[in-house]
């Protein structure tokens, strides 16, 4: 039976699957580049995991918990009954 495992190269962490882990290419060049002057050259391929991923900020934006209720903001409507209803009460006084 033949295993694979997958190691992440940043932390050392180690895992069955490939899910979660991502593989980074960092390059650099050497500008301007134009015809047949200059360099663009790649630095060796590396397979990171989650934690790694998001502790560099790698992943982009965070996610908002989907669990979260979204409350909608007041309508304009809303807004001036809710004006209407304080001004009556501050002139009736109740």
């Amino acid at each position: 039976m033949i295993t694979t495992t997958y190691k992440c190269d940043r932390c050392g962490h180690e895992q069955a699957d490939n899910t979660q882990m991502w593989n980074v290419w960092i390059g650099y060049a050497c500008l301007p580049y134009t015809r047949g002057y200059g360099t663009t050259t790649g630095v060796r391929d590396s397979l990171w995991c989650r934690p790694c991923m998001e502790t560099m900020k790698v992943l982009g934006a965070e996610r908002e918990d989907p669990k979260a209720p979204v409350v909608p903001p007041p309508t304009l409507e809303e807004t001036i009954r809710e004006i209407i209803r304080e001004e009556v009460q501050a002139a009736t006084g109740a």
